[in-house]
């Protein structure tokens, strides 16, 4: 178990870093190519598909996880269906969205909305597909769809490049988008199936149990720290701001390892069954990475002044204090993963609901206030003080779990 577990771990890493290095290899290539203003438009329509990108995993891919961990052939093959129905319901209501939205606004932004609303229903369906491939640990094939995907977005960017002289923001988009339908239609080769019809109503009623919770607890997470970062410019500067953005570049890439560890280990520890403690099995995986964090943070912490000048610039001066705090909270979140994994494996969700609503409180009421006091380490401090309590909060309610619990079926076991 511990073998395959480290094997589809490493796998799902590497598609993550895979998936993570094509996204920023295309905003680099935007950002190169077009204006501000151009850029400033596919910036907020990569906003866009990113939210929309996570409403579809929470309420869409993790239920379809945990639902079909035990279930016969024949139902996880259904339910697979549905899935991509789902996905691609979400792809077109959103995108029909877009396309009214686009014809709102000037110029880039107008043309960016409505190429994004035309590609969003392939860009769900290849995701709803490797979210199957992980579901079903099959985590190779799941990196060579994203493989797929990268390699044909990279010729027909360069094919844009060299054959259309100042192309714009939307044939790039396209030249991003386009591709990820052509993969989508591998995977569902290598699957052997198609979508069914795009039910959205139906899906999230068979799984609101689920798919709520997963969807309050991701607005509970994502919404404190960008709520005050708006709110930095008020009561701080932007260049405070700037500062911590900066600093926070270097500890992205454990962000790849943290998302590629939890994808991989929930499929795995919903199918273990009884056969171990799923307290033990949550200390092991936020142990595992919270050493990782730990040394990675001790790397950005003692890194020469010229390494963050060359990366930073100006932001580097100063900036010790700041990357301090942020490898701590880095540490917090690594803990924080393995209590979130396996709540989410025994159907318990809900818990973490709790735990992610004090944290948010905490994060934004010391971010702003901190922030207004001491800039950006008070910033960085205000969510180190955040993921921390959630930290605990969170092995708190593992503890609480029998020692040797296996699978629950409710919130009422």
């Amino acid at each position: 178990m511990r073998g395959r577990l480290l094997r589809d771990t490493s796998w799902g890493i590497l598609d993550q870093a895979l998936s993570s290095g094509s996204n920023v290899a295309l905003t680099i290539v935007v950002a190169r190519t077009v204006g501000p203003d151009a850029f400033g438009g596919f910036s907020l329509c990569f906003v866009v598909y990113m939210l929309v990108l996570l409403v579809v995993r929470t309420t869409g891919i993790r239920p379809f996880t945990i639902e079909t961990a035990h279930a016969d052939v024949q139902r996880a093959r259904a339910q697979a269906r549905a899935l991509m129905g789902f996905a691609l319901g979400i792809g077109c209501l959103i995108g029909c969205l877009c396309l009214i939205a686009g014809r709102l606004f000037p110029d880039p932004l107008r043309s960016g909305l409505t190429v994004l609303g035309v590609l969003l229903p392939g860009l769900l369906l290849q995701d709803a597909v490797r979210g199957i491939f992980f579901a079903w640990q099959m985590p190779r094939a799941a990196l060579v769809n994203d493989g797929l995907w990268s390699g044909l977005q990279a010729v027909s960017l360069l094919s844009v490049l060299l054959g259309v002289e100042n192309p714009p923001m939307a044939l790039l988009m396209a030249g991003w988008g386009l591709p990820a339908a052509v993969a989508a239609l591998g995977g569902l080769a290598t699957l052997g199936t198609v979508p069914a019809r795009m039910r959205l109503m139906p899906w999230l009623r068979t799984h609101k149990d689920l798919a709520t919770p997963f969807a309050v607890n991701m607005m509970l997470t994502a919404a404190p720290s960008y709520v005050a970062y708006l709110v930095m410019p008020l009561v701080s500067s932007l260049e405070e701001l700037a500062m911590v953005r900066g600093a926070y570049i270097f500890f992205g890439p454990l962000g790849v390892v943290f998302t590629g560890a939890a994808v991989i280990a929930l499929p795995a520890i919903v199918r273990s069954g009884r056969s171990r403690s799923r307290r033990r099995m949550s200390v092991q995986l936020s142990s595992s990475l919270a050493a990782v964090g730990l040394a990675w943070g001790a790397i950005v912490v003692a890194l020469p002044d010229s390494v963050g000048r060359a990366v930073l610039g100006d932001l580097w001066e100063g900036s010790g204090p700041v990357r301090l705090l942020l490898a701590i909270s880095l540490v917090a979140e690594a803990v924080l993963v393995g209590p979130d994994v396996v709540l989410s494996s025994l159907r318990l969700p809900r818990r973490m609901t709790s735990v992610r609503a004090v944290s948010a409180a905490v994060t934004l009421l010391a971010s702003v206030a901190l922030a207004a006091a001491e800039g950006a380490a008070g910033l960085a401090a205000g969510l180190a003080m955040g993921y921390s309590v959630g930290a605990v909060l969170a092995v708190l309610q593992i503890r609480r779990l029998p020692s040797g619990v296996g699978t629950l079926t409710d919130e009422r076991s």
